[in-house]
């Protein structure tokens, strides 16, 4: 569980030995998210949706509590505010070149 504490104090600040950790394990592509509210907490669930198959594949799946969620959401908006506007523009230079060819 996130020590959520810390957060508050210093919110986007992890351990050297945090992030050594992080990438002691596989990471596994995934481009479809499910999440389900539960009473316990958010279900996340990560799959692949191939384009020859019709069922996605499930890669995996986390379940976090309400708090460790909200904090998965504002590190999310931290990592990526930065970058959205580019995304953004390579998404619709993508889509434009679709549509005229």
């Amino acid at each position: 569980m996130a020590d959520n504490t810390a957060q508050q104090n210093q919110p986007f600040e992890v351990p050297d030995t945090e992030i050594v950790t992080s990438f002691s394990g596989p990471a596994l592509h995934a481009n479809k998210i499910l999440i389900s509210n539960l009473p316990s907490g958010v279900r996340i669930a990560f799959l692949e949706a191939l384009a020859d198959q019709v069922q996605p594949l499930f890669r995996t799946a986390v379940l976090l509590g309400f708090g460790d969620a909200i904090a998965l959401r504002d590190l999310l908006n931290h990592q990526l505010r930065d970058i959205e506007p580019q995304i953004k523009q390579a998404e619709a230079a993508a889509q434009k070149a679709t549509s005229n060819g």
